[in-house]
């Protein structure tokens, strides 16, 4: 009955283990996504600074400053 119990308890004890590295794994591959996600997001979000760097600058020359 004891070799049982510690069998049980051995098997729990390694579950939550992989449970574990399962948790820090899904963690991992969502900061990749992130990261990715954002990097595919720079050039979207540096031409629509440019467009608009260019339009105050347009704006300013039509105000001749």
């Amino acid at each position: 009955m004891a070799k049982r119990n510690t069998m049980v308890l051995h098997y729990i004890l390694v579950m939550e283990r992989e449970i574990s590295f399962i948790m820090i794994f899904k963690y991992i591959m969502q900061i990749i996504s992130d990261v990715v996600s954002y990097v595919h997001g720079l050039p979207k979000m540096m031409e629509f600074g440019l467009q608009e760097d260019m339009r105050i600058q347009q704006g300013l020359f039509y105000l001749g400053e």
